[in-house]
């Protein structure tokens, strides 16, 4: 199959985000990942869980707080949602069903059976068809990548064909990949993508070229990105379990037409997340296509 061809999603595919307001009617202690809520919530409420247990994809977002900040631990206390606080949060998923059940989500229900009740209400909903999915990239475009909360994209994913025929993989690729590589996070979406659309099977190696065309393609021209190590719960011995990420922006100068076959898959990794954990609310990211400045990176530069 042709790549234009591969990249062209079948019709009827849905991208649904539901936002959810979420209530406690007593002070709760939330878990390191404030995500877990909604996975419980998922669990007894069949509004939620019927929808999921069909989707080939889907993600639950961190909880937010009133200033619109996902809520996660990296140590220290634990973080306490206060009575009546108003904590939002979203499911996104792929599915070719009728979404339209989850407008009528809501009602009061106990996430953990020793922890206090929340009132939950699905406050609004969008639907768009995979194949319209678009954030329009182009070449002398900018885009500017944040990332909400930890992101680690798997290094496997840039692991080359040769080497993936022999079953091995190049020194040091079983780990993640701890700074926004172009390569890396337009592979993980494009695999994002053709899984959505169901054609990650005829695909082959098109997630490995395309990466490598991104780092051609994207280059870097400011970020402000840090690590970060976020608790993510516990073993059975009662251990931590630690992950560690990446926060902040990159922004891209992209320098060729070749861009454009990055636009879908980076719009749906927008709503589905990028590298592990992605699906309980780590690797959020937002994306956002600036105007270039008159400068180009290598060229000269302006005065003052």
């Amino acid at each position: 199959m042709k790549l234009n061809d591969l990249l062209r999603p079948p019709e009827g595919i849905n991208v649904v985000r539901a936002e959810l307001l979420m209530i406690p009617l007593e002070s709760a202690v939330l878990p390191p990942m404030s995500s877990r809520v909604l996975k419980s919530l998922a669990m007894k409420e069949r509004c939620l869980g019927d929808q999921l247990s069909k989707a080939p994809l889907f993600r639950l977002s961190m909880l937010r707080d009133q200033r619109g900040s996902p809520i996660y631990s990296t140590g220290g206390r634990p973080r306490v949602a206060r009575q009546g606080e108003p904590l939002r949060g979203y499911v996104s998923l792929v599915t070719a069903s009728d979404p339209s059940q989850l407008l009528y989500c809501s009602g009061r229900v106990r996430p953990f059976d020793d922890g206090p009740p929340f009132e939950y209400q699905v406050v609004s909903m969008s639907v768009r068809q995979l194949d319209s999915l678009r954030l329009g990239l182009g070449e002398g475009l900018n885009l500017r990548l944040s990332f909400l909360t930890p992101t680690a994209i798997p290094a496997m994913i840039m692991n080359p064909p040769w080497a993936r025929a022999r079953g091995r993989a190049i020194g040091g690729t079983r780990g993640y990949r701890l700074l926004p590589e172009p390569s890396h996070i337009v592979a993980y979406s494009i695999k994002l993508w053709l899984r959505a659309a169901g054609r990650e099977r005829d695909a082959g190696y098109a997630h490995y070229y395309l990466g490598r065309l991104a780092d051609l393609r994207m280059i870097e021209v400011n970020y402000n990105v840090r690590p970060v190590t976020a608790l993510v719960g516990s073993d059975d011995r009662g251990n931590m379990r630690l992950m560690r990420g990446f926060v902040g922006w990159t922004e891209y100068a992209l320098t060729s037409r070749t861009v454009e076959r990055f636009d879908g898959p980076l719009a749906l990794a927008q709503e589905l997340g990028i590298g592990k954990l992605r699906s309980m609310g780590m690797g959020e990211v937002r994306a956002e296509v600036l105007q270039a400045p008159k400068f180009r990176p290598g060229g000269k530069q302006p005065k003052g």
